[in-house]
This record gives C-alpha cells, structure tokens and sequence, in this order.
C-alpha cells in the first residue's frame, strides 16, 4: 500500500510540474503549433470528418449515454477476490469477496468522476481563457452552429481529459474483477478510443495540441486521486462547498461560458440529497448495493423508459441556460432522476 502511495505521489507530481510548464507557456506554444493545425485542414473530407465525428462521440459523449446505460440497466457490482483469481488455481484458497467501497458501482462512480472532471476543467479553462484556434485563425473552418453553442475556452481539452479519466477508471476496475486478457483488451480499446477522439479535437480545429497534451496530463492526475479519495462521502461534502465558493467567484458571464461550474454543484448536490434515503432505495437505485437478477426484457425496458426521461429532462436545458439557479436545477435533475425517480417508477411498473 506505501508502495503504491509513493508511485502515485510520483506520478501526480511530474503531471503537475508538465502541466505548470506548459501553462506558463501557452502563447509560445499557441504560435508554434498553430501551423500545424491550418495544414491538417487541408486533409479533411466528408469522410474523413464522419468518421472522426464518430470517434470525437465515442471518446467522450458516448460516457452521457453508457453511463445511464450502466444505471438504467442493472448494478454490475465490482468486488475484488483477495487471493488471486487465475485460471487453474485452486478454489478453495480465495478468500471471501470483498466490496471495494461504499459506492460500489460502476455507473454511479463514472458519473461522480465527470463531474468532479467537467467542474474542475471549467475552473482551469476559466482561469486561463485561451481562445480556441478557429477563434484566432480564420483558415480553419468550423460549422456556425457549434461555434455558436460551444462558448467554452480552449486550455485543457474537455474531450481529451474526459475520455482518457473515464477509460482508465474502466481499464482500473477490469485489473480487479477480470482476467488479464478482458483487461488488456479494455486497456488498448480506451488507448486508440482516447488518441482517435483527442486527433480529431486537432482535425477539426477546436484544439490546440498542448490542448489535448494537457488534458491527457489533468486525466492521469483526477485518475489516481479518484480511485483513493473519490467516491467517500467526505469528500463528496468538501467538494461541495469547494465548487459553490470557487463558482461564486467567478463572473455571470463566465457562468454562462462554463455551464459545468453551475451544472456540477447541483449533480454533487442531487447525489448527497440521498444520502440519508439509501435504506429505502429500490435496489435499481446505483446507490444500492443490492444486486438486479431480473430478466433482460425488464432490464431493457428501464434503459429505454431511463433514456427517454433523460431525453425529456434535456429538452429543458435551452429555457434554463440563460439563468444562474436554472444550471443548478439541471444537475441536480439529472442527477435526482438517476438515482431516486427513476428508481422508483421501475418499481412502481414491477420493472425492478
């Protein structure tokens, strides 16, 4: 366990001293590298912009859709066997399961990890406010409409670190419950998963390569702090008071800007709310620790009925946007639907 502390105390210190140079050096960075980005667009192609939409998707808004997935559809608890748990060995020498921690579900522990994610990236981003590369060069191009929605600024990538943190986490969780070979398969998936998708932040013009670089940096650091400290409650209350006096502070026009900054307290803020009402949870609940073992056509019926509540709360999102308090609300909706509402509509329709 020492050893383990002192390689991840290591391993945070030189992201932090790599993200600190780069940081105090954006500009230098932003003047040499923009070259590079003007010359890739004379690459693109319908096909090629297709093909690296979908992997722009799959390495970071495909989690908004997995994770409710995971949710919605039953709690694959994860539990570690002490002992080992190689083929040929002998049974009866394992020791006893043990849960990992309080939250032992993957779901609702990704989603706890975006948060924390997308809070902490709106903080540097607006920290820094680098403007993104189509924003200074008028030889890349970029569709009117996105540039329209995405207010958001360019240092760190969001697409980059969120993709990497959260295939990690995937990757940490296989070492613990599957064989080497689901583990090593899962680890090289997320490492092509998270290159294609961080290329096309490049391909596309909306990044800057110290961008993506960084945002690989950030995910390594909110890794390793996630997996010990995470998913405990205390750190769940300090975060809380952490994100309202950081988002306090910062200006209304940020708030629009960063909508993580409003959004993100009101999701930690949804989840701490049930704390106190695990005991009476239905076991569909992610903050259940019991076990789903019905049939697949109920457990696909709640993933459908789940989604479609998602679809409905994010139908809101364009009436609450222009308002402080209604960021808040939409975390804390989506979050409140996730873990309580849902829930108990499945048990309410014999769906759990």
């Amino acid at each position: 366990m020492k050893e383990s502390l002192k390689i991840d105390l290591i391993v945070v210190s030189i992201c932090l001293i790599i993200f600190s140079v780069i940081a105090s050096n954006l500009v230098v960075l932003e003047d040499a590298t923009m070259d590079i980005l003007v010359e890739l667009q004379s690459y693109r192609s319908k096909t090629t912009d297709i093909l690296l939409k979908l992997c722009s998707f799959c390495g970071f808004e495909f989690f908004f859709i997995f994770i409710p997935i995971v949710c919605f559809y039953g709690n694959p608890s994860f539990a570690k066997e002490e002992g080992g748990g190689e083929e040929g060995e002998d049974k009866s020498n394992k020791k006893k399961i043990k849960k990992i921690n309080f939250f032992n579900h993957l779901g609702l522990e990704l989603m706890i990890m975006l948060i924390y994610t997308w809070f902490t990236l709106s903080i540097i981003k607006s920290y820094f406010s680098r403007p993104r590369p189509y924003q200074v060069n008028s030889s890349i191009v970029v569709n009117p409409r996105k540039v329209a929605a995405n207010k958001e600024f360019s240092f760190p990538s969001g697409h980059s670190c969120g993709s990497a943190s959260c295939w990690l986490y995937i990757w940490y969780k296989c070492t613990l419950t599957c064989k080497k070979k689901v583990s090593n398969s899962v680890a090289l998936t997320g490492i092509i998963i998270t290159f294609l998708a961080s290329f096309s932040r490049l391909y596309f013009g909306v990044h800057y390569i110290h961008d993506v670089f960084c945002g690989w940096v950030v995910a390594v650091v909110f890794f390793i702090t996630f997996k010990r400290f995470g998913t405990k409650i205390s750190t769940m209350l300090i975060s809380f008071v952490l994100m309202l006096l950081l988002a306090y502070s910062q200006t209304a026009d940020i708030h629009l800007e960063q909508k993580g900054l409003i959004m993100c307290p009101g999701s930690i803020f949804g989840i701490l709310i049930c704390l106190p009402i695990i005991e009476i949870l239905p076991s569909m609940s992610p903050l259940s620790n019991k076990i789903e073992k019905r049939g697949k056509w109920r457990k696909i019926l709640r993933t459908v009925l789940g989604i479609l509540g998602i679809v409905f709360l994010g139908s809101f999102e364009a009436h609450v946007e222009q308002y402080f308090i209604g960021h808040f609300f939409y975390g804390f909706a989506f979050v409140s639907w996730v873990l309580i509402f849902s829930p108990f509509l499945f048990k309410l329709i014999k769906l759990s």
